[in-house]
């Protein structure tokens, strides 16, 4: 039988190569609010100069969902493996948006022909 909870309710793990190591991040799923917190964020813009731009929260809403979600990383480099105790502060911007973005990409969507 499937555990339902366990589908719907557990973590990710997404493992990326970055430095000639893997590294594990273990995501669980948004709360209502850190959703729409994410959301609104992407969304903030702002007119200036009569040109419309995305705001330092736009730009910056990938890093805040990730520090929200993430709940460990995992360093592999072959059969060793080490813990990052403060990967918050650790984890490089650009290392955290790739990992929001391959985790929004984790799903399989199937077409009927």
């Amino acid at each position: 039988m499937i555990d339902l909870k366990e589908l719907f309710a557990g973590e990710d793990e997404i493992e990326v190569e970055f430095r000639g190591h893997t590294t594990i991040h273990y995501l669980h799923g948004p709360t209502n609010e850190e959703d729409l917190e994410y959301r609104r964020a992407c969304l903030a813009i702002k007119v200036k100069n009569g040109r419309v731009e995305s705001t330092d929260a736009a730009i910056y809403a990938t890093v805040q969902l990730y520090d929200a979600i993430c709940t460990r990383v995992i360093v592999k480099d072959g059969d060793e493996q080490q813990e990052v105790e403060d990967f918050k502060t650790l984890i490089p911007n650009d290392l955290k948006t790739a990992i929001i973005a391959a985790w929004q990409n984790r799903f399989e969507v199937k077409q009927e022909k």
